[in-house]
């Protein structure tokens, strides 16, 4: 399933997911769907910023900043990743304007 993303989209996490430290990493459990996601600590950093008052703009302009990288860069990898965890149950996403 393709995530139709763009720079106005508001992405923040499903109902029913909790998430737990798991040594290195990040464990989600989506209740709804009973699975469970392993996330790296980079990724852990993408989904905390999914609030639902951040816009991919805003998240990609967060994570440049703080990783000192170009968002131009950045942008394919974040959409990616965010359509991921939306196809996963994650994430749901809310289409501005």
């Amino acid at each position: 399933m393709k995530v139709n993303i763009n720079d106005t989209t508001i992405p923040w996490p499903a109902p029913g997911c909790v998430i737990r430290k798991q040594e290195e990493q990040y464990l989600i459990y989506n209740r709804k769907s009973d699975e469970l996601h392993l996330i790296p600590p980079t990724g852990y950093f993408v989904f905390q910023l999914c609030d639902g008052f951040n816009s991919i703009a805003d998240i990609e302009n967060l994570i440049a900043s703080s990783l000192n990288s170009d968002k131009a860069e950045l942008q394919r990898v974040v959409y990616d990743f965010i359509g991921k965890l939306v196809e996963r149950g994650i994430l749901n996403l809310e289409y501005g304007g």
